[in-house]
């Protein structure tokens, strides 16, 4: 049963720390991957942006409900300013750190499941 539906009173950044919670329980260390699979691709210098700015009629595919890939893109710079998260910051830590990546996913991640995202378009 998706959590979610299941607990209304959580607010979404505890419904998703209690999904890190099962996910590191299950996977261990090996819980990033599991969880956030290649969501930082989406934000700014990720690789589908790369392969969108190769091929920009991929922007134009209705990937998520509703909305195209652009549009979610922008969603994600939206969360990222929202959140005060530094871009040049995220493109260090990509390199160096992706423990550290994920402190400055997270909010932007919560945010975007405010937005109505769901974990499984959001793991993609």
């Amino acid at each position: 049963m998706d959590p979610e539906s299941t607990d209304q009173a959580l607010s979404m950044k505890e419904i998703v720390n209690r999904e890190i919670g099962q996910c590191k329980q299950t996977y261990g260390e090996k819980w990033r991957g599991h969880y956030f699979n290649n969501f930082e691709c989406n934000l700014p210098g990720g690789l589908y942006r790369i392969i969108c700015e190769a091929n920009p009629k991929i922007l134009e595919l209705d990937k998520y409900p509703g909305k195209n890939t652009r549009e979610m893109f922008s969603d994600v710079d939206k969360a990222i300013e929202e959140c005060g998260i530094d871009i040049p910051e995220i493109e260090r830590l990509r390199c160096c750190d992706l423990a550290g990546l994920d402190d400055f996913m997270l909010p932007v991640y919560v945010r975007l499941r405010e937005m109505g995202y769901t974990k499984d378009e959001l793991f993609a």
